[in-house]
């Protein structure tokens, strides 16, 4: 397409001239921090998608546990909550200690249905930030998403 034949293009029937897009004009965008999520349960990732849709973080949710031990390599996830009990070779707790060593500034969440004393202790043990029970409140699911994501002091 010739530069006459696009509306707002300079040539005889235009008084108009466009200028070409310049990269420098655009804003520079906005970094937000990559929370990823992991349970078996479909469901359960869309209501967690859903309840932290409006915080400023870049959201990945998947039911594959390899799949964020990648991520987590490769990038610079900030926070993971997985489930506990994920079906398979690969559970949540393994999961989650591979990530520790992996990327040791990477916050980590438990996400479990059967929240108890021992499961407590062992997270505690796992250096987990902590423990997060099904069916959770979102506005305490927002608050400790928040709460892994605000710096903290090295030891």
């Amino acid at each position: 397409m010739a530069p006459q034949d696009i509306p707002g293009a300079s040539g005889a029937n235009s008084g108009t001239r466009v200028r070409p897009l310049d990269r420098r004009d655009a804003a520079p965008p906005v970094l937000r921090p990559l929370v990823v999520l992991v349970d078996d349960d479909p469901a359960v990732l869309q209501a967690l998608r859903r309840a932290l849709r409006d915080e400023p973080v870049e959201l990945r949710t998947t039911t594959d546990p390899e799949e964020v031990i990648d991520w987590v390599r490769r990038e610079d996830v900030r926070v993971v909550m997985a489930d506990y009990r994920i079906p398979g070779l690969l559970s949540g707790a393994t999961l989650l200690q591979i990530v520790k060593a992996a990327s040791p500034a990477t916050r980590r969440l438990m996400l479990t249905a059967w929240p108890d004393d021992a499961l407590v202790r062992r997270a505690g043990e796992m250096g987990l930030m902590e423990t997060l029970a099904k069916p959770w409140d979102d506005e305490e699911l927002r608050r400790r998403i928040r709460e892994a994501l605000s710096p903290r002091d090295e030891e």
